[in-house]
């Protein structure tokens, strides 16, 4: 195995890693909140602190 050919391997390796992460990133709705927040801007910082303590305290 030549090096081009490990070179080629990682940075295919990489495509599909930085793939999968964005596919999953857009899936899960972990990331989106962050969104919903950026258009919606009525929602105050305290307001996602009562959420998180809410969705903990079970």
């Amino acid at each position: 195995m030549t090096w081009t050919h490990l070179v080629s391997f990682g940075l295919g390796a990489l495509w599909m890693l930085i793939v999968f992460v964005t596919a999953s990133a857009m899936r899960t709705p972990r990331i989106s909140w962050v969104d919903e927040s950026q258009r919606q801007l009525p929602r105050t910082w305290s307001d996602l602190q009562a959420e998180s303590a809410s969705r903990y305290s079970d």
